[in-house]
């Protein structure tokens, strides 16, 4: 099937924002992990991963950028923060490429790279392995977890490469759990256009990943067709059907639906929030580190 041609979809990307957002991750996530699920065995081992550990009394030759300033003014003495072992902060990135996140409007698939991209970045600036699964019915493309500078451009280059077909190709999120390692943190990029609102594809994945977080790509293309007839074909199953439009329910079946994904969410302790293409990804990784970062505040 032919893949549909379109941009770069990281050409908006820039190499000093991505490092500012990194910067200002790390000063949000000081002294707290990016997101706990709750209690799960973890080997109390420090190491640089990215979830917190302990605080412990500064030393010659520590990283000036580990002191924690509050911890300090508490105990009268500089003290640096110790993460989990690299072992427990390992990361896989699911990015939906199923057809409904080009079709209508491109804008779904670039806020999703874009995402997946900066993502990594700011994940691997802070010492962690992470790793990227591209999926629609199956997984499409699988870039291992890495560390590095190397290993970004490996992840970067697999989302430039495997942009979405122009028909076919469902949202099935429970193909990516083979590719699973137990207990790895998960983060979900997808528009989550599927029927159950993507909760088996959760479930599937709940049952082996440890923390989870999901990015649900909203667009105004999504919901906007104009009031009377019109023949609909969905993007995936390639199925048209001839409807009245009636805005008003348009809009509250959408609403519904977004209350699935929501619902969904909670009930299975997956962190979520809901990026517009309108946002961008600098404004859209930034509210998602506020969100999750201050669950644990």
């Amino acid at each position: 099937m032919a893949v549909t041609a379109i941009t770069n979809p990281l050409a908006g990307l820039d190499g000093g924002e991505l490092e500012a957002v990194a910067r200002v991750a790390e000063r949000l996530l000081a002294g707290r992990p990016l997101y706990d699920s709750g209690p799960r065995p973890v080997r109390a081992r420090a190491g640089g991963g990215l979830e917190f550990l302990d605080f412990r009394d500064y030393t010659a030759g520590d990283d000036p950028r580990a002191i924690d300033w509050r911890a300090t003014a508490r105990s009268r003495r500089l003290q640096v923060r110790r993460h989990h072992q690299d072992a427990a902060a390992d990361w896989m990135l699911c990015v939906d490429r199923s057809a409904s996140m080009i079709v209508a409007d491109e804008r779904k698939w670039t806020l999703a790279a874009e995402l997946g991209a900066a993502l990594a970045f700011v994940l691997l600036a802070l010492g962690n392995r992470v790793g990227l699964t591209l999926f629609s019915e199956r997984i499409d493309a699988v870039c291992p977890p890495g560390r590095g500078q190397k290993h970004y451009a490996s992840v970067t280059q697999t989302l430039v490469r495997h942009a979405p077909a122009a028909r076919g190709g469902a949202s099935a999120l429970e193909a990516c759990a083979p590719a699973l390692r137990r207990g790895t943190s998960v983060i979900v990029i997808s528009d989550f256009l599927a029927a159950d609102a993507m909760r088996s594809g959760l479930e599937r994945l709940r049952r082996r990943a440890g923390p989870m977080h999901a990015l649900r790509i909203t667009s105004s293309a999504d919901v906007g067709v104009p009031a009377g007839p019109a023949t609909l074909v969905d993007a995936e199953s390639g199925i048209a059907v001839t409807v009245t439009v009636d805005p008003a329910a348009a809009g509250a079946a959408w609403a519904t639906h977004a209350g699935h994904v929501a619902t969904a969410c909670a009930e299975l302790d997956v962190a979520l929030t809901s990026p517009s293409v309108a946002q961008g990804w600098k404004a859209a990784v930034l509210a998602h580190l506020l969100a999750v970062g201050g669950r644990r505040a």
